[in-house]
């Protein structure tokens, strides 16, 4: 049962993502997982050495049963390639497959759909040979024209307006060259020290089917690929459930796949609160429940009904170095926030003490860095509560004379008056505790903060047309922290890209290139503290807190958690749910 707990508790809830998520990280794994990749570069850069990996396979699993499970959010769109959510991003991860997958003990890359790859002298030509027991839920084979297909599309900024984040993830490529039906290469335009792992972790689309319609409009309301489940749109509803049925014909048995993809049906019901989630978990409507920044209550409420019944287990785990945290991002395009001045005196009005202790009762830890607390971090502390600073910065910034309401204001560049008032959007009922408080310090150091709650959809559009000032919600980065794309001036005004903040500074953009390209990890580590010390001085976000611990609790008629420590640690959520090697218990029906 100890092995048990580990495995279970040093997880994740993986669908509450963005706007509440908690991922754990590991220095050790992300070590060892570029190590191996660095070995394995070295390796083919000697003789284009085909790559393989060995991983000790956890052992075959049961299959069978029905895991009912839920989605805090409704996702807008069944297409992960043009959603701005993670939710569909989780659920399609069991639907559609890359030509890679992680193992989940040290993160370093194992056959998907490729069942072999090799990579060039010069690092830059990535060559795959498909498995010819991989087919899509149609039947057909999976091919290089399927591959092909899909960079094709992706990169095509016409037939795919809103895969910006895909393009910056991915970077820019020289050329595809298929060999044959089931062998490819890919050669990108740039080294980059994880080229393979982004490359091959591209979820592979059926031309047939979508070649049919308009990628950007046609394909909202259904989910196909090469994975292991397929989805059900007879059983799913509208605004109620998702549906996943697994495919008896999925071929691909890799070692590292039997353990994995055990449930016969996966039921992902939709709830938006976590309050009547917690109460559909108590009456058995769902079959776990993951105790996060929402629901911290619930878990201290030891005296509830539902944890005296013997047959509901509590398991927590201390949340080691997690790479998720929550932020308030500053949208740096134009306008108030384009003030670094402005932006690191509101970092300043945050009391986060005071909000982890009182409002999350010690639950959380304040964030200070982006990164994964290890190599990549030098783990400066968080921004602490200091008004006198906070207001020295204000006057610096200009903001000397206050209004009749005590507001501050400064006479912009262009003559006119502008006040500290700043709008901040949110789609967490959740957050405004603590939102409160961050007003009411605000308010008495002459700043006004307009806070609204809206649906993540409208947070979403927002984020996408640069229409806010400032928007608090959650991300993650993998074991490897991939930062470009975030931070790079070259996606800062691309609609639909992850530098949500506009950040554009040259600075940024050599150390950015500067990591991607040096291949010894021994120099590529003072890079990252390079550009952590950078982006605090820039400050596009305040950075808030991340959880200590792991709090689960599931009913053990339902399921049974894997019996070896294998989960964890991948690191990738989104890929990997902490549930992907859970069974049915064997008494439910």
């Amino acid at each position: 049962m100890k092995q048990a707990m580990k495995a279970i508790i040093s997880i994740t809830r993986a669908l509450v993502l963005l706007a509440a998520i908690a991922i754990t990280s590991s220095i050790a794994a992300a070590s060892a997982a570029e190590k191996s990749a660095e070995k394995s570069a070295e390796k083919s850069a000697d003789k284009t050495a085909e790559i393989t990996t060995k991983t000790t396979p956890p052992a075959v699993s049961q299959k069978g049963g029905t895991l009912k499970t839920t989605t805090l959010m409704w996702p807008a769109t069944l297409n992960q390639f043009v959603s701005t959510g993670a939710y569909i991003s989780v659920i399609s991860g069991f639907v559609q497959a890359s030509l890679l997958t992680s193992s989940e003990s040290d993160w370093s890359p194992l056959p998907y759909l490729a069942q072999k790859w090799q990579v060039s002298k010069d690092l830059k030509t990535l060559t795959f040979e498909l498995d010819p027991k991989a087919t899509f839920s149609s039947g057909k084979p999976v091919t290089s024209a399927d591959v092909k297909f899909t960079f094709d599309l992706i990169l095509d900024e016409k037939k795919c307006l809103k895969c910006a984040s895909y393009r910056g993830y991915i970077g820019k490529l020289e050329g595809i060259k298929i060999h044959s039906p089931q062998k490819i290469s890919i050669t990108t335009a740039d080294v980059h020290f994880y080229s393979l792992r982004k490359v091959g972790g591209v979820p592979i689309l059926e031309k047939a089917f979508y070649d049919k319609g308009d990628f950007n409009k046609d394909f909202h309301k259904v989910i196909h690929g090469a994975g292991p489940y397929t989805y059900d749109a007879e059983a799913s509803a509208h605004k109620k459930q998702i549906v996943l049925q697994r495919r008896k014909d999925f071929g691909i048995n890799h070692p590292h796949h039997l353990a994995r993809y055990n449930f016969d049906t996966i039921i992902f019901k939709y709830i938006a609160d976590k309050i009547v989630e917690f109460e559909a978990f108590k009456r058995g409507d769902t079959d776990f429940y993951y105790f996060n920044y929402d629901a911290f209550k619930f878990w201290e409420d030891t005296g509830s009904k539902v944890f005296q019944n013997p047959d509901v287990t509590r398991l927590e785990y201390p949340f080691n170095n997690p790479n998720t945290f929550h932020l308030v991002a500053f949208n740096m395009r134009k306008g108030k926030m384009d003030d670094p001045l402005v932006r690191q005196a509101l970092d300043h009005l945050l009391n986060r003490d005071l909000v982890v202790n009182k409002i999350y009762g010690g639950h959380n830890r304040a964030v200070g860095t982006p990164f994964p607390v290890g190599p990549y971090s030098q783990s400066p502390k968080p921004t602490p509560f200091d008004p006198k600073k906070a207001g020295k910065l204000l006057t610096k910034a200009g903001f000397k004379t206050a209004d009749s309401d005590g507001i501050l204001y400064r006479i912009n560049a262009e003559g006119k008056k502008e006040r500290a008032s700043y709008s901040l959007i949110h789609t967490k009922q959740s957050y405004e505790p603590w939102l409160t408080i961050f007003i009411e310090d605000a308010k008495k150091a002459g700043v006004e903060l307009k806070v609204r709650l809206v649906d993540w959809s409208v947070l979403g559009k927002a984020l996408q047309d640069f229409s806010w000032e400032m928007a608090a919600f959650g991300l993650n980065s993998g074991p490897v922290p991939l930062p470009r794309s975030m931070w790079h001036s070259e996606s800062a005004m691309v609609p639909g890209s992850s530098n949500y903040m506009g950040l554009a500074s040259s600075e940024v953009d050599r150390l950015l290139e500067s990591i991607a390209t040096s291949m010894d990890p021994a120099k590529r580590y003072p890079l990252y503290h390079q550009l952590e010390k950078l982006l605090m001085d820039l400050r596009p976000m305040m950075l808030l807190w991340s959880q200590k611990k792991h709090y689960v609790a599931y009913w053990k008629k339902s399921l049974s958690p894997t019996q070896t420590p294998y989960y964890f640690y991948s690191g990738d959520q989104l890929a990997q749910p902490f549930y992907l090697h859970w069974t049915a218990a064997k008494t439910a029906k």
